[in-house]
């Protein structure tokens, strides 16, 4: 399983002191994983923005979109844009003294055997 086609994009409403956070993916599957739906296997996808610093450990939680999706069929799955969207306050998004650098991380789980795929988008940037 692999998460691919990431994107994110941040658009910024400075009248307004929001920003609005659009991330999307797509999902490829072996073909084994694509057999196990027969028995009831599942997938979940989820999306949280983290910041993106130097230096270790300092990637935090900015916002975990409030909604993850649960894939019960391939149909509902693959070759489709998997798109989250939220509308967030830019104090939020603020998480150091210059240009924030954020970044979408992508986590695909297989509800079966419980293994992950954690995937990021390129680095985007808001400045002060």
């Amino acid at each position: 399983m692999n998460v691919i086609n990431r994107r994110l994009t941040l658009n910024e409403d400075a009248a307004g002191g929001t920003v609005e956070c659009i991330s999307g993916c797509r999902v490829e599957l072996t073909p084994f994983e694509v057999a196990s739906f027969v028995t009831g296997n599942s997938f979940t996808l989820s999306c949280r923005l983290r910041a993106n610093d130097p230096g270790e450990g300092s990637d935090e939680v900015l916002f975990t979109y409030p909604t993850s999706r649960t894939f019960q069929a391939a149909v509902d799955l693959l070759g489709m844009d998997h798109v989250f969207r939220a509308t967030v306050s830019r104090d939020l998004l603020d998480e150091d003294n210059g240009t924030d650098e954020i970044r979408a991380h992508f986590t695909l789980v297989n509800n079966a055997t419980g293994q992950r795929r954690i995937r990021a988008t390129v680095t985007e940037h808001l400045d002060e």
